[in-house]
Order: C-alpha cells, then sequence, then structure tokens
C-alpha cells in the first residue's frame, strides 16, 4: 500500500514539475481543477471530506490547514481511485 502512495506521489510531483515544499497552494488548486476535482466551503463540517469528486470542507483559518485538507483528501481519492466499493454510483460500473 505505502509503497503504491509513494509511487503515485512521485508521478504528481513529475506530472506537476513540482520541485519547491511546501507546496504552493495555486499549484495545488491547479491540481485539483485538472484532475476533475471541486472544492466547497462549508459550515456543516469540522475538517474536510471528499464524495466522489468534490472535496467538502470547514473554511480553513490558515494556509497551513487548506493545503493539508486538500492534499490530505486528494490522497484519498487517487488510492481509492479504481476500487469501486468506495464510489456511491458503484452500480453504474
Amino acid at each position: 500500500m505505502y509503497f503504491t502512495m509513494a509511487q503515485k506521489a512521485n508521478k504528481l510531483l513529475l506530472k506537476y514539475n513540482i520541485t519547491d515544499f511546501p507546496i504552493n497552494t495555486e499549484i495545488i488548486d491547479c491540481i485539483i481543477e485538472n484532475e476533475g476535482l471541486e472544492i466547497e466551503f462549508t459550515d456543516s463540517i469540522k475538517k474536510a471530506i471528499i464524495i466522489d469528486n468534490t472535496i467538502y470542507m470547514s473554511k480553513p483559518d490558515n494556509t497551513h490547514d487548506y493545503r493539508f485538507f486538500i492534499i490530505h483528501e486528494y490522497g484519498h481519492y487517487t488510492y481509492q481511485c479504481g476500487n469501486i466499493e468506495y464510489l456511491s454510483n458503484k452500480d453504474k460500473y
């Protein structure tokens, strides 16, 4: 599992030519958009969750939290992508 995640992370870094850390939030927003995901801010949750192709999250207090929430949920999306058991519309497949 961890090796696969490391491979996916490295592919992402290469694809977007990311060499500086922490990753700039504009680059993160670009990745989210290019990968077909959306971000929706809501007061109904405390942190973040991804459902289908939307990351729902509370409005973060700072850049660090924003970066963490987005990348954390994107990690769930990329790892579980292809595993239809985690999709709400799995009957379609």
